[in-house]
């Protein structure tokens, strides 16, 4: 099945994402007009994070689909010291953890128009969005 993912903070971004051949491509106009997901590419790992056709959530890192049940948990830290953040994704008895620098990552503020961090660090959205189930209901029945 071929579904296309929304850029998360640039959303005029578009991926179509084949969850069979585990492939990434640019959009084509005979495709379906409507989005399913968000990704962002972070330090060169693609994360996605989309709603399946059995109105459940997987993710992708880098091709590799995670769908999200009881069997799947995700967690999230940072080293103040390094300025890396891990992320560690288990399912089952599969294991994956990346890690990236966050020293650039900053939110903006105005006074028109205010970020958090979650804004601008993708990995830091995913493991909050994941982590909570209501934030999870939220995400499917808007897509």
């Amino acid at each position: 099945m071929e579904i296309k993912l929304k850029r998360k903070n640039r959303f005029i971004e578009e991926v179509v994402y084949d969850t069979i051949a585990n492939t990434i491509k640019l959009p084509s106009s005979d495709l379906p007009h409507k989005s399913l997901g968000m990704y962002d590419i972070v330090d060169g790992i693609f994360l996605a994070l989309y709603k399946s056709s059995k109105n459940t959530l997987s993710m992708v890192i880098n091709a590799k689909n995670f769908p999200i049940d009881e069997y799947f948990s995700i967690k999230y830290y940072e080293n103040p010291l390094n300025s890396m953040a891990f992320m560690q994704v288990q399912y089952k008895a599969d294991q994956l953890s990346i890690s990236y620098d966050v020293k650039n990552m900053h939110p903006v503020s105005s006074i028109y128009y205010s970020e958090i961090m979650e804004d601008v660090n993708f990995g830091l959205w995913l493991s909050n969005v994941l982590n909570s189930s209501e934030r999870k209901e939220i995400f499917i029945s808007g897509w």
